[in-house]
């Protein structure tokens, strides 16, 4: 089995954890009831405790965030920190 390096291990015990996130993403005509659908699937597969413990042994965590949470708080504060004001580039 391959399994990811301990990253506390290999760069150090101040190293902090980071998250990468994972989106599903569908088209805009999606019809609702299939969005409804993989939102269903995404929670009930992050919340499985098999599905965690298999994580847990590569050293993944998982965190389920609704797509109205990410679309509606999260996504804008991401782009808007994302965007380079003239301060952050010397200006």
């Amino acid at each position: 089995m391959l399994l990811f390096p301990n990253f506390s291990k290999v760069y150090g015990k101040e190293t902090r954890d980071f998250d990468i996130p994972t989106y599903i993403i569908v088209p805009k005509a999606t019809p609702e009831e299939i969005v409804q659908i993989l939102k269903n699937a995404a929670e009930k597969m992050a919340n499985d405790l098999e599905f965690i413990k298999e994580n847990r042994k590569i050293f993944m965590r998982l965190h389920y965030v609704d797509g109205d949470v990410v679309t509606k708080s999260l996504l804008p504060d991401e782009i808007a920190d994302s965007k380079p004001s003239p301060k952050k580039c010397g200006w």
